[in-house]
């Protein structure tokens, strides 16, 4: 069954600060389909662009985080053990979300997020090895020759 039709298909992401914390907070996503994949690129391209400009004006910082918070909620489903300062239990909700993540952690979820959505190193080293069949009785050897020089081509040297 394809991820994208399975209603159970999830991953968590957790964030690096979080990391020691127990039970350990997480993001949940639902895998994006191939079309969500490129709409990250190309929101990650319009991020660039702005953040290649020499004056950045107020409105190109409010477009990154605009930007940065479309690529967020693109799979973001929920989440799990995220609490406040007095250790209560926040309840999902995607405006909350922009009341307890700096942009850092925006970025870093983000990130994580796109490539979760690569092929893992495995993976694309499996697609790139040859077929697992036997290729040795398929061809006879062929016996290399060496080229002998002539007489009159030694002198020469």
């Amino acid at each position: 069954m394809p991820a994208l039709t399975n209603p159970n298909s999830r991953f968590k992401l957790s964030l690096e600060v979080d990391e020691n914390i127990r039970p350990l907070p997480a993001f949940i996503f639902r895998p994006l389909s191939f079309a969500e994949v490129e709409m990250l690129d190309d929101l990650e391209e319009q991020v660039k662009v702005i953040r290649s400009k020499k004056n950045q004006t107020e409105s190109d910082r409010v477009e990154v985080l605009t930007i940065m918070f479309d690529g967020l909620f693109m799979g973001l489903v929920g989440w799990e053990n995220i609490k406040d300062a007095n250790g209560k239990t926040i309840a999902f909700s995607r405006e909350k979300l922009k009341e307890i993540l700096t942009l850092s952690e925006v970025i870093e979820l983000v990130v994580k997020v796109g490539a979760r959505q690569s092929p893992d190193l495995q993976f694309k080293k499996k697609s790139l090895s040859p077929l697992p069949t036997e290729t040795s009785g398929s061809a006879t050897p062929v016996r290399v020759r060496h080229r002998v020089q002539k007489k009159s081509a030694r002198r020469k040297r």
